[in-house]
């Protein structure tokens, strides 16, 4: 799944991604790209190659 930041902000203030589950990870993929990042990952650290290559997990990217 991609989308962007600013859709996962909106995601995150409808309480999406509550703290104590995803929040914290939301969060800060949300600070990294609004502080310059091109792009950033949320997904199970075991599914890192799955995750890069777009076929689990969330991209993020600008926008």
């Amino acid at each position: 799944m991609r989308v962007t930041v600013n859709e996962l902000s909106r995601y995150y203030e409808n309480g999406q991604s509550p703290e104590g589950n995803m929040g914290p990870k939301v969060k800060a993929v949300i600070r990294f790209i609004n502080n310059g990042g091109r792009r950033a990952y949320v997904g199970k650290l075991g599914n890192a190659t799955g995750i890069i290559s777009g076929l689990t997990g969330i991209t993020v990217l600008p926008g």
